[in-house]
């Protein structure tokens, strides 16, 4: 059984390690993974996690494809005129999506930006579905990042900032 010094020893190989081989990427990619750290709760690792799993950006045409890429989006049951909703798909990229839920859990602190949206759907769902809906909220802001080339800012990428129902 490992002892916590040793644990921290063994992480912090690692992290260098994986610090090492960020310097073996391209300016563009180490540029966006400068940016996606800057976002409020995510970190250098989650932020080179995320960029290397999108890769080039311009290989999804829409955002609601990497939201598919990352299993985020629902599943359906359709007969006839009726569709019904279900569970996420959970097909792709596993790992990018544990990393996004994780830092979808940021959202529920009144600070994190996504927290409004985070709001809106904890009102009327669970807390899982809130979570999972700004983990997608999440994917679709980084692929715009690395689309455009962009910093992380609320007005042009799109967030929907609600007023904060009140519960009474």
């Amino acid at each position: 059984m490992l002892f916590r010094s040793q644990a921290r020893e063994i992480v912090d190989k690692y992290e260098k390690a994986i610090e090492e081989a960020t310097k073996s990427l391209s300016k563009e990619n180490q540029s966006a993974i400068i940016e996606v750290d800057k976002i409020l709760g995510v970190g250098f690792m989650s932020a080179v996690a995320l960029v290397v799993s999108i890769g080039d950006p311009h290989r999804f045409r829409t955002s609601g494809e990497v939201k598919s890429y990352f299993g985020l989006t629902p599943s359906e049951n359709s007969s006839g005129e009726k569709s019904c909703k279900g569970k996420i798909t959970k097909t792709g990229n596993r790992f990018g999506r544990t990393i996004l839920i994780e830092l979808a859990q940021q959202a529920t602190k009144p600070s994190h930006p996504l927290y409004p949206l985070y709001c809106q759907i904890r009102v009327k769902k669970s807390y899982n579905l809130a979570k999972t809906v700004v983990a997608g909220k999440l994917a679709q802001i980084i692929w715009r990042m690395l689309r455009d080339g962009t910093a992380f800012d609320i007005k042009e990428l799109g967030v929907c900032m609600v007023k904060v129902p009140t519960q009474t």
